[in-house]
């Protein structure tokens, strides 16, 4: 995703978002695209939620890497993460760096990557480099909303 879909992403988030997300979220504490982009460059895990068949949240942490403006994660086949986005793609995810100084939050789905393809035989060397693994599955984040806060 290019940094100017990024900025109209955030943007469009704010404007729709609540008078406390806009308060929030909007304003000084906003941060640009190319400052989300570099936050989570620096990052090497996020955290996901999914929904459990039950309805109930599921949460925990996945190895991301991030290749020209995507967002992409390691899903074990065996996992409750990889069950629950088969049957419900829909994820919320976060990246926090303490305490609270900068805050990432994206809403959106997952779009299992085909192993064969040759765009995923590049992110699994992106993921080899920076997490000295290779990951079962691939997961590309495509965001619906993201919400950021930095002091």
């Amino acid at each position: 995703m290019s940094e100017t879909n990024w900025e109209q992403l955030i943007r469009d988030t704010i404007d729709g978002g609540t008078p406390l997300t806009k308060n929030v979220f909007g304003g000084t504490h906003s941060m640009t695209a190319q400052e989300v982009l570099e936050f989570l460059q620096k990052n090497r895990a996020m955290v996901i939620s999914t929904v459990a068949p039950s309805g109930a949240p599921h949460i925990t942490s996945v190895g991301i890497v991030v290749v020209m403006g995507n967002i992409y994660f390691r899903i074990a086949p065996q996992s409750a993460v990889y069950r629950h986005i088969r049957r419900n793609p829909r994820v919320a995810v976060a990246f926090v760096e303490p305490p609270f100084a900068v805050n990432v939050f994206i809403e959106g789905s997952v779009r299992l990557l085909d192993e064969a393809s040759e765009a995923t035989l590049s992110i699994r060397s992106a993921f080899s480099e920076k997490m000295s693994f290779d990951p079962e599955i691939l997961g590309e984040l495509v965001p619906d909303k993201v919400f950021t806060y930095q002091d």
